[in-house]
């Protein structure tokens, strides 16, 4: 043991003593410690690889649209299936190569070569389905992505998840053809509270982004009447209840982004709902005032509550 260790070891005893660490953890702690001082120190270099990486991703399937986009409506679907679905091996193939070494810069790229792999298939399941397509190319985009995100895990995978997953709920529920604006909203909001308690639970490697995911689901479905031109009681109403419910869960799961959803969540409901109680009486520039009022007092009494639970 050298000297920076036996220093840790006696920081986390004082801490022991002061009961802020359990006896058992100290040993975790320094091993942890221990590793991450062993780690190698990632390289500049390495780096810019990995932005070359992505660079050469985004350009493949660019230029592969711009050849093909003159002529893309010509060619049969069979035609276009067949090309998307070499593209998608090719990405899919590549970062299954690409994530073999096993280093995080890897990992990061072969997630989002991956999560592109996803889009493709996604496009191509929708060329080679005669009717539903958009809902058939989003489960199946939605399936490799979910996949590619279990392998290796990235902040642009599970964004991805999000946006197939919006998309795959809207589409079965016009399936199902319910005629609900508001069933279809709650269908929305349910969507965003599993992903957010994915994100509590654990299960989800990116806690916080899984957290605001789950947020941004769930106003974007409390606004959905709105969204829809349908401007009753009900979008303000539930967009309010979730923003309060984003500070609420702010008490046990101290991230940014639900102070962040919290308040943005009141500053539409509020308006909002002014606006509809007062049958537009108010004019627009008043309305921006009193979003400025309600941002700031939000602001102002985030950083208290902030301070009194920190």
């Amino acid at each position: 043991m050298n000297q920076h260790e036996d220093r840790i070891r006696d920081a986390l005893e004082r801490l022991v003593t002061e009961r802020v660490v359990a006896p058992a953890q100290v040993e975790p702690i320094t091993q942890a410690v221990r590793d991450a001082l062993a780690a190698p120190i990632p390289q500049r270099g390495a780096r810019w690889t990995e932005i070359i990486s992505y660079a050469g991703g985004a350009l493949v399937l660019a230029g592969a649209m711009a050849m093909l986009g003159p002529a893309w409506q010509d060619l049969s679907r069979g035609v276009r299936f067949g090309l998307l679905g070499l593209i998608t091996v090719l990405l899919l193939g590549v970062a299954l190569v690409v994530q073999r070494t096993g280093s995080a810069a890897r990992r990061r790229v072969a997630g989002v070569l991956w999560t592109l792999g996803a889009g493709t298939a996604a496009l191509g399941a929708a060329q080679l389905a005669h009717e539903n397509e958009a809902l058939i190319g989003s489960v199946v985009g939605l399936v490799v992505a979910v996949a590619g995100y279990v392998r290796f895990p990235g902040s642009v995978g599970l964004l991805a998840i999000g946006v197939l997953s919006m998309t795959a709920t809207i589409m079965l529920l016009d399936l199902i053809d319910l005629r609900s604006r508001l069933l279809e909203a709650f269908a929305v909001i349910a969507l965003g509270t599993v992903f957010a308690a994915l994100a509590a639970a654990g299960v989800l490697r990116h806690r916080a982004l899984g957290l605001g995911i789950g947020s941004v689901l769930a106003l974007i479905g409390a606004q959905w009447p709105v969204l829809l031109t349908d401007h009753g009681a009900w979008p303000y109403l539930l967009t309010l209840v979730i923003a309060v419910g984003c500070l609420a869960l702010y008490m046990w799961e101290n991230t940014w982004v639900l102070i962040v959803a919290g308040v943005a969540g009141i500053a539409i409901a509020v308006p909002e709902a002014i606006w509809n109680l007062t049958n537009g009486a108010l004019g627009g520039g008043i309305m921006t005032v009193l979003t400025g009022f309600i941002l700031l007092g939000a602001g102002v009494l985030g950083l208290i509550w902030h301070r009194n639970v920190g």
